[in-house]
């Protein structure tokens, strides 16, 4: 069962292959950031991104930029996930993880696939 990551305002937006575990993909199927020591999220090309914490995906700044779907705080729609997944992308080295920010109950202005889409 794949885990389904929702934006700020309920939208199914990208999920968490759960056979893989570390790969986030679109809901077209293309992957566009992983995850790192259970926590971390990068971008392919070695960004930094932010944190996943007691499900709930942050940013930089340690806002939240979405969640899945037991921390979202609207009624989550179904979307259907593409069950064909392109090529992943290859991993550019990482930068150093950013100093851990406070986790806010604030929301950020970026939303979810902006934040997964950084470079």
């Amino acid at each position: 069962m794949n885990i389904i990551l929702y934006n700020n305002l309920g939208e199914a937006e990208a999920f968490i292959d759960s056979n893989e575990e570390i790969f986030i993909y679109n809901l077209k199927g293309e992957s566009v950031a992983y995850i790192l020591n259970d926590n971390l999220i990068y971008s392919f090309k070695g960004s930094h991104l932010g944190w996943i914490k007691d499900e709930v995906l942050y940013d930089g700044d340690g806002q939240i930029v979405g969640s899945f779907e037991s921390k979202c705080k609207c009624i989550p729609a179904k979307e259907k996930i593409s069950p064909k997944r392109a090529d992943k992308q290859e991993m550019e080295p990482r930068q150093k993880p950013m100093e851990k920010p406070n986790f806010t109950k604030t929301e950020s202005f970026r939303d979810l696939m902006t934040f997964l889409n950084n470079k």
